[in-house]
């Protein structure tokens, strides 16, 4: 068994990153695991553990973002070739543990920091970062979700729901009246469902 962190599933493939080796695997129907390619080890030490655990496909690249790594890698499934966009932060680990493609620009945030990256696919740098809040309140489990145009993320210690809107580059806070930080969010339609630390499930229309 290779153990991973989470996996990208399409047309019946399993994408994902093993946590201690670093190497991108691809899983078929039948259970087979083939390994696709070896992420470089951009650590310090050159430890491979959980350097880049999380990743998603879109199109016919797939996208290794980082916890310890300082880099996101990009292998491209037809040329088989891997490639990188520098992360210049000074944390010790990043904990980047989704992303997700808009206009061709890709979105992550580090969930140690507070910052979400625009990353530019054809340049390979960084375009631009907004710190949409504070390091010490951003929900340390990697919870964000998408839904029209715009990308949600909870608080642990505060009942808010952070938005940030990607066609106007704009962050909004939104307050939820209840006692409890959250854990986890999820959106259906004009409802979001999240999760808090006191065993409720709250539902919110914005």
């Amino acid at each position: 068994m290779i153990y991973n962190d989470g996996t990208y599933e399409e047309s019946g493939l399993v994408w994902f990153v093993g946590y201690e080796d670093n190497n991108l695997y691809c899983m078929d129907r039948t259970g087979k695991i083939n390994l696709v390619a070896i992420i470089p080890a951009d650590t310090t030490n050159g430890d491979r553990y959980r350097a880049n655990p999380i990743c998603i496909k879109n199109g016919d690249i797939v996208v290794c973002f980082p916890d310890k790594s300082k880099k996101i890698y990009i292998y491209n499934i037809n040329t088989m070739e891997m490639v990188d966009i520098s992360l210049h932060v000074k944390a010790k680990r990043l904990t980047i543990s989704n992303g997700w493609v808009f206009n061709d620009k890709l979105w992550c945030i580090s969930y140690r920091t507070g910052q979400l990256f625009k990353c530019n696919l054809e340049t390979k740098c960084v375009e631009n970062v907004y710190q949409v809040c504070e390091a010490s309140i951003v929900s340390g489990y990697g919870e964000g979700a998408f839904a029209n145009d715009c990308l949600y993320f909870v608080s642990k210690y505060k009942s808010v729901v952070i938005e940030f809107d990607l066609k106007k580059e704009r962050i909004n806070e939104y307050d939820i009246k209840c006692d409890d930080g959250f854990g986890t969010i999820l959106i259906n339609g004009e409802y979001f469902y999240l999760t808090g630390y006191k065993k409720k499930i709250y539902e919110w229309n914005k």
